[in-house]
């Protein structure tokens, strides 16, 4: 799934405590095809089900690939127009909503999102779909005047039977507008409910699968926001997560924990990339010295022991991944000071976090 020493990138994270920056490189997972030049949305259904669609210089296409980036499958939609497609979300139910938005002049007043079946599930281009049009009622002049172009959009997610999009500003304000409509197929015209100012331009967002969690990316930044209450998204804790900067355009939950990020590349590839956005929120520091972890025997045939310093008394999860970051093994509810493991893995490296409430723990493991 990534790229080797994954897990060491992963906890290579500055933290910097007197603020709430950090800075982290997302680890390349694979380059996309070439027919994937203009990634500008992502949405998962699982590692061999990832669709992808390009920007304004494509067609009404998805493009299926798996967390290799192998391309599986095209889907044309013959019957759906294409200006401008910036990003894609699903529901619960399956259904997918395509945001043809990107209005980079603010002029356009056709802008339309798409709600599709789960393209796993059409088999007939000719397939049933619903227009949901809408329009910013804030919105007095069309085409908007340059110290109030905020009405290009390039993010989309759905929560609670409203679909969630957020302004991409063009102003001298780096505010972006938060507004919301039902995901059903009408029209709308749309208020703004919330704001935040994230410093820059907003190409991609979407909410983790506990929905608990917003990520809203930028070119060379994300922000994670946590700990809201509904759908207060900017009402709750936040942070700035830095990286190196390039085109950054689509970003999808893949788990609570984790997310994909694609870019486009003009004249360089275009990249898969991974992130774990846990290890930011409650990022695991090492401990030397005064409570080590053993592992014996290292390396193993896949039985060895665990022993360790529990010195609050608490629970423990073992978690287990493999050089390529993939998560393998999860053991939770480890009380007292050691463990015996028998685990069917495959001769390698692995990492492993031993997660408790107070203190957390990291190393390796050789499987012979």
């Amino acid at each position: 799934m990534k790229r080797n020493n994954f897990y060491i990138l992963l906890l290579s994270v500055t933290i910097c405590l007197n603020t709430y920056s950090q800075n982290i490189d997302p680890v390349i997972i694979a380059t996309l095809p070439p027919e994937i030049y203009e990634g500008s949305g992502i949405e998962y259904n699982n590692s061999e089900s990832i669709w992808i669609h390009n920007d304004s210089d494509d067609g009404p296409v998805l493009y299926k690939i798996n967390m290799q980036a192998v391309l599986l499958d095209e889907l044309y939609m013959y019957d759906l127009y294409h200006f401008d497609y910036e990003d894609i979300t699903q529901d619960e139910a399956g259904n997918y909503y395509i945001g043809d938005f990107g209005n980079n002049f603010s002029n356009r007043e056709d802008l339309v999102i798409y709600k599709i079946p789960d393209p796993d599930s059409i088999t007939n281009p000719e397939f049933n779909y619903e227009e949901i049009h809408f329009s910013y009622n804030d919105q007095l002049e069309i085409p908007s005047p340059p110290d109030q172009m905020n009405y290009d959009c390039e993010s989309i997610f759905y929560f609670n039977d409203s679909l969630y999009i957020f302004s991409k500003n063009h102003s001298a304000s780096s505010y972006t507008r938060m507004y919301k409509m039902p995901a059903v197929g009408g029209e709308y015209d749309l208020s703004v409910i919330d704001s935040f100012d994230t410093g820059g331009w907003i190409t991609a967002a979407d909410i983790s699968p506990e929905e608990n969690r917003v990520v809203l990316l930028s070119e060379e930044y994300f922000w994670i926001f946590y700990e809201f209450e509904n759908g207060d998204f900017f009402k709750g804790k936040n942070k700035k997560i830095s990286m190196t900067k390039t085109q950054k355009e689509g970003v999808v939950f893949i788990n609570n924990d984790e997310i994909l990020i694609i870019d486009e590349g003009f004249m360089n590839p275009s990249y898969l990339y991974h992130i774990n956005i846990d290890s930011l929120i409650n990022p695991v520091y090492e401990i030397e010295n005064r409570n080590p972890v053993n592992i014996y025997p290292n390396p193993s045939d896949s039985s060895f022991k665990l022993t360790f310093k529990n010195r609050f008394s608490e629970a423990f999860e073992l978690i287990i991944y493999n050089n390529k970051g993939d998560k393998v093994k999860s053991i939770q509810n480890i009380k007292g000071e050691q463990l015996d493991c028998k685990l069917q893995l495959l001769p390698g490296i692995y990492y492993y976090q031993l997660v408790g409430k107070k203190e957390n723990y990291k190393g390796k493991f050789v499987i012979k």
